[in-house]
């Protein structure tokens, strides 16, 4: 079983919207942990509330999800939108975030 993981997908500059992705066997159970959906299907775009560990919300965005294997890795993504103003702010709590979902996966150097 791969570890799943989450990385920023959106290069430096200036834009609007910030991309998360979420790649892994755990990145479909996370996706309906972090927005507001139950269910959803491969290849559409989803307009969601995203949100912390608390429900709290941390911002309004689009969510794709790319089933294994017809995705870029092979495996499962999440791809989560957001804008890119809050994206700079609350990154911490969205790390924050996937350190919770993810606190259980070990390390690798």
């Amino acid at each position: 079983m791969a570890d799943t993981i989450a990385a920023i997908a959106t290069p430096p500059g200036q834009g609007g919207v910030g991309i998360i992705r979420i790649s892994g066997s755990d990145a479909v159970a996370i996706a309906k942990k972090i927005s507001k959906l139950v269910q959803f299907e491969p290849r559409k775009v989803y307009f969601t509330k995203f949100q912390d560990d608390k429900q709290n919300p941390i911002d309004e965005g689009l969510l794709i999800y790319f089933k294994k294997p017809n995705s870029f890795t092979g495996e499962d993504i999440i791809e989560c939108h957001l804008h890119i103003y809050r994206f700079c702010f609350l990154l911490p709590p969205f790390r924050g975030l996937m350190f919770v979902y993810f606190q259980n996966v070990p390390a690798t150097a």
